[in-house]
């Protein structure tokens, strides 16, 4: 897969690609082989320097050469998707020299990196790796996308919260891992509380977001059907007032049970039309596919 290529005689920008740490005189030179493939390389000597670099240029990708078991990638990950410059819309990679254990990956998946580079690595699989980290955000978010989110909560938007599951997809991908959605519906009384209870009571590296009035969704990286049960339960604890019914849909693997994203949001509120259909039923239903 060939990246594009400004024509000649053309202005149009380079994609920019932030590579932060590495070891002086290491073989796997990573910027040099971005470099070769068309993107414009900004360099920073330590992982330390990515957020000040990143607020000075923008990058559309950013790569933290660290090791796996390093926690300073992981917290540069985290300041990184915190600041309105980056956001967690930014793909985020990280570089790594040791092959990552299933922890290693769960644990970049919850700092919100979106996948890991391991040696050896040739021109032609770095480029299309990140060629599909591109394609994904080029008409996504960037600089906090408070277009995307509900102004009275804080939450995202139906147009937001698919742009993220997008996103989120991509990255349990990466990292081998399951992928969960929960819709939930609140009281009609309760359901501005429950909503500034999701806000500030929400995990970061989930994408937490509102389908109506009453109605509210959370895409769930690295979480599997188990896990979005206790997912639900955990989230029906921060209101326990809001009467709350709820519907979810998660797979294992996404590598291995490939999903669209707006299926996962559309199942997982089919799910909870069957939960508030049902008298005297559980408050809680999993997707179940309808006979043909």
């Amino acid at each position: 897969m060939n990246l594009p290529r400004a024509a000649p005689g053309t202005a149009r920008r380079q994609p920019a690609i932030l590579v932060a740490g590495g070891r002086d005189g290491d073989p796997w030179d990573l910027g040099d082989a971005v470099a070769r493939r068309g993107y414009r390389v900004m360099r920073a000597p330590t992982l330390g320097g990515a957020l000040p670099l990143a607020r000075q240029t923008h990058p559309e990708l950013v790569i933290l050469d660290a090791a796996a078991s390093d926690p300073e990638g992981l917290d540069v990950s985290r300041a990184l998707r915190r600041d309105s410059a980056v956001g967690v819309s930014t793909p985020v990679l990280l570089a790594t020299r040791e092959h990552p254990t299933p922890g290693h990956h769960r644990d970049a998946l919850r700092a919100g990196i979106w996948g890991a580079l391991t040696p050896p690595l040739g021109d032609e699989e770095l480029a299309a790796i990140l060629d599909s980290f591109m394609a994904a955000t080029r008409h996504g978010e960037r600089g906090g996308g408070e277009r995307s989110r509900d102004a009275a909560s804080g939450l995202y938007d139906l147009d937001g919260l698919a742009q993220r599951a997008r996103e989120l997809t991509l990255q349990a991908f990466h990292h081998h891992a399951g992928l969960a959605c929960v819709a939930l519906a609140s009281a009609p009384e309760a359901c501005e509380t429950f909503a500034r209870a999701l806000a500030a009571g929400g995990r970061e590296s989930d994408a937490i977001g509102r389908l109506g009035e009453t109605e509210f969704a959370v895409v769930a990286p690295g979480t599997d059907p188990a896990g979005a049960l206790k997912l639900a339960a955990r989230l029906a604890r921060l209101a326990p007032s809001a009467s709350l019914h709820a519907g979810y849909d998660a797979v294992g693997n996404v590598r291995y049970t490939p999903l669209v994203p707006k299926n996962l949001l559309a199942r997982a509120r089919g799910a909870l039309r069957v939960a508030q259909s049902t008298r005297g039923g559980t408050w809680i239903r999993a997707f179940q596919e309808t006979p043909g």
